[in-house]
């Protein structure tokens, strides 16, 4: 949408910058929404099996490894958790 911006005269402008806006905030609301239950760091991803279980002793990445849901070429909890937060901060990044 940005590569636009040189074509666009008066309200036209505008509205590409409207629409730029709301994506931007969708994207801090989906990373904001998503810090809620990853780990700020790599520190946790040491011990991902005990951190933020649920109210029903779940872990979220357990759950993942046992259902397969990341198709690693290697699997397990400290891998699924590493390669999230790494996609967390990729996220956190681009914006």
């Amino acid at each position: 949408m940005f590569g636009a911006s040189p074509f666009c005269r008066g309200s036209l402008l505008g509205l590409v910058g409207v629409i730029n806006l709301a994506l931007a905030a969708i994207l801090i609301c989906g990373v904001a929404m998503t810090g809620q239950f990853l780990p700020h760091g790599y520190g946790p991803c040491g011990d991902p099996r005990n951190w933020n279980n649920g109210s029903d002793g779940r872990n979220f990445f357990v759950e993942a490894d046992i259902n397969g849901s990341f198709g690693d070429e290697r699997p397990g909890v400290d891998n699924i958790c590493r390669r999230m937060v790494t996609n967390w901060v990729m996220g956190i990044v681009v914006l």
